[in-house]
């Protein structure tokens, strides 16, 4: 029962986060694209951690979107963000790089630059940390460092598979399949636009933050073998 439940909240918070970015039109548009997804489809089925882990990365984006338009220098959201998303790294290794998104919108952003001599950005990073960073790091320890020799094992022996054989055709049907051929174009196209456009909005470039490094790191992982649907968190 809670797969269904996961999906409709994944729905709902995409919705709330485009709709403040560019609008209910496009947000309504957003959560079609969302849903015709097989990977998507597949998880409102099955429970699949990962799901969770992209709802608790669109609702600190939601708060942490709010929070940049705030004037004080206090807001609850920017540690309410740092909880959420380390609640999402305990649920699935693939929302490591959501905070990476922070670093890149406040180090591009004219506007937003100068947030690093605010506390809401550290404030954020440490609740991360605290959250989600501490306690895997106590039960590595713990476990004779567990963790970490999974990580390596897991990284190190799948990419020496892809590189000693062909690997990478299989890769990439896997990918197009799990996106569906009409969607893997569309979002290349819309990034090429965005790309290329002379001007960018905020919204733009707070999207731009989380769709370059968490998608590159996601997709480093999907192709070393370690499943092909965690890029979408």
């Amino acid at each position: 029962w809670a797969a269904p439940l996961v999906a409709l909240g994944c729905s709902w918070l995409l919705f709330r986060l485009v709709q403040a970015l560019a609008g209910e039109r496009v947000a309504a548009w957003a959560v079609v694209m969302l849903n015709l997804l097989p990977a998507f489809n597949l998880g409102a089925t099955q429970w699949r951690p990962e799901w969770l882990a992209a709802g608790l990365t669109l609702l600190g984006m939601y708060w942490l979107w709010q929070g940049l338009h705030k004037a004080r220098a206090w807001e609850w959201r920017w540690p309410a963000t740092g909880a959420v998303w380390g609640l999402g790294l305990l649920t699935h290794w693939a929302a490591l790089g959501v905070p990476l998104g922070l670093v890149v919108v406040l180090s591009v952003s004219r506007r937003w630059r100068k947030r690093w001599f605010r506390p809401g950005p550290w404030l954020l990073l440490g609740t991360w940390a605290l959250v989600g960073g501490l306690p895997l790091y106590w039960w590595n320890a713990t476990h004779a460092g567990a963790l970490g020799d999974k990580w390596v094992e897991e990284f190190g022996w799948a990419a020496l598979q892809w590189f000693n054989g062909d690997h990478w055709w299989s890769w990439w049907v896997q990918l197009v399949l799990g996106i569906s051929p009409l969607l893997l174009a569309a979002a290349g196209w819309a990034c090429v636009k965005v790309l290329r456009a002379r001007e960018r909005s905020d919204a733009t470039l707070f999207l731009l933050a989380w769709v370059g490094p968490v998608l590159t790191l996601s997709g480093f992982a999907a192709w070393f073998g370690l499943g092909k649907e965690v890029w979408l968190v």
